[in-house]
């Protein structure tokens, strides 16, 4: 009697057990299409950055959870990871600032201390972006080995973001001096599969993403490109459609190579662009990222040259174009 009684209480806690992983599964998988069609589009729509790193920090761990019951959501966990990621590359930004302006100071202790900071964050923003990639492939294969079948432009765009995880994985693990390891073949991979998304629907980033890498990589062009030309056709197509990432891609390039005076420029032709079109609503967030990243390149120039980064709604301005325009005015009135 006891045997029997013990045994239908084990088949009941099996049943139990295999009801509520069901249920979890079930709830995850539920999860995982909302987060696609719903969380990721009305975030994309916000201008609120901080707003999207912070949702990337705190619900990439919730959503991945759900991989002990069903499928891991790759596809939600390619996004995450780069918003997550986004965090990280700020905090890098806050370091970096705070070096230079205790180099300006002469403050040698503090340099350091802000030197050993950033490459923590980037490490940190390296291993995020590393993982984002990593789900890519997981949803759709090995990157650069073929075009996946897209379901639709949602597909095409979490493909897009992926395939900037995995080059910003590779940017900043070289600035944390490598405490990743990302492998560093990864922007040959990613310049390949870029060519798999339309660069006009997309606003340029293909073709501007691609350029990256020939700018990263030396000896990746091939012979006859011309890197900063499609920087500029990509730039157009993003400057007309209202989703300016690929100037962003341009700025970023032109800063790694000491190309100062074309970085002044595009931070100019950003600043006045962002004040002659709104962002495409249904993209503002992508759109405020990248002024994000224009207006960090030009805190760096201005906090080298002045210790304090860019004025508020000085974007587009330069401390010594400043001085040049009052001294013509002087000139003039004599």
């Amino acid at each position: 009697m006891h045997q029997g009684k013990a045994f239908l209480g084990l088949g009941l806690l099996a049943i139990l057990g295999l009801n509520s992983c069901s249920i979890y599964g079930m709830a995850g998988d539920k999860v995982s299409e909302y987060s696609l069609e719903h969380v990721a589009p009305y975030l994309m729509g916000t201008d609120d950055l901080a707003m999207g790193c912070a949702t990337g920090e705190a619900m990439t761990g919730v959503l991945l959870s759900f991989s002990r019951v069903t499928d891991s959501p790759d596809k939600v966990a390619a996004a995450t990871f780069l918003t997550a990621g986004l965090c990280a590359e700020f905090d890098a930004r806050e370091h970096e600032l705070a070096g230079l302006r205790a180099v300006k100071a002469g403050n040698s202790s503090e340099a350091q201390d802000a030197l050993i900071a950033e490459k923590r964050a980037h490490a940190l923003a390296a291993k995020r972006y590393y993982k984002g990639a990593n789900h890519l492939v997981a949803a759709y294969g090995e990157i650069g080995d073929k075009c996946p079948k897209f379901e639709d432009d949602n597909d095409q765009l979490i493909y897009m973001i992926g395939l900037l995880s995995g080059l910003q994985a590779v940017l900043h693990d070289r600035a944390s001096d490598g405490q990743v390891g990302v492998p560093l073949d990864m922007p040959s991979k990613v310049a390949r599969a870029v060519k798999c998304l339309d660069n006009q629907k997309w606003w340029g980033m293909p073709e501007a993403i691609e350029a990256s890498v020939w700018m990263a990589v030396p000896g990746s062009a091939p012979e006859g490109a011309d890197a900063w030309a499609q920087f500029e056709s990509a730039t157009k197509i993003g400057l007309e459609k209202g989703v300016r990432l690929s100037q962003a891609l341009q700025a970023l390039s032109a800063q790694s190579v000491g190309k100062t005076d074309l970085l002044r420029k595009t931070i100019v032709d950003h600043a006045e662009a962002i004040k002659a079109k709104p962002a495409d609503k249904q993209w503002q967030m992508l759109d405020a990222n990248a002024t994000n990243m224009i207006e960090f390149l030009s805190d760096r120039l201005w906090t080298e040259a002045t210790g304090h980064r860019t004025p508020i709604n000085g974007l587009g301005t330069f401390w010594d174009v400043k001085a040049e325009q009052a001294d013509d005015d002087l000139f003039g009135d004599e």
